[in-house]
């Protein structure tokens, strides 16, 4: 709890103002919603930040238990229109060509993988040395 007591009207005003704010910039409107507080009942601006990260950590789990409710019990219309939307289309797409360029791309990136490995063990390696010869000067 946060003890703060904020009036039924001053939070409506600022909800609908919000909404309003929303309109203009997505996410704007809990910005705005806190500033609002802030200004009519002096709440600071973090302990109301915090209430509206706290509201959609909730808004997430209830999605989530939601979510996870329609896939326990309707499983077999979620997984046909998942095979027939997304698993059917991708097949469709994925020809002998693309794996040919996705061969080569990965091919590429190993290369280049172990190149840039090579490198930073060489200016590791200069690094060290000149370490070494700045501590400890040969003498000449």
């Amino acid at each position: 709890s946060i003890d703060y007591k904020v009036s039924f009207l001053n939070t409506y005003h600022a909800v609908i103002i919000g909404y309003l704010a929303n309109l203009a910039l997505p996410r704007f409107g809990e910005v705005g919603r806190c500033s609002i507080i802030h200004k009519t009942e002096k709440v600071p601006m973090f302990a109301s930040i915090g209430t509206v990260i706290t509201e959609r950590l909730f808004d997430v789990l209830v999605l989530f238990i939601t979510a996870s409710v329609m896939l326990t019990f309707q499983y077999d219309i979620v997984s046909g229109f998942l095979h027939d939307a997304i698993y059917v289309n991708l097949i469709s797409k994925i020809s002998a060509v693309n794996y040919f360029w996705l061969t080569g791309i990965v091919a590429l990136l190993i290369i280049f993988i172990v190149i840039l490995r090579m490198f930073l063990k060489l200016r590791l390696l200069l690094f060290l040395a000149l370490a070494l010869e700045i501590i400890n000067p040969a003498n000449t």
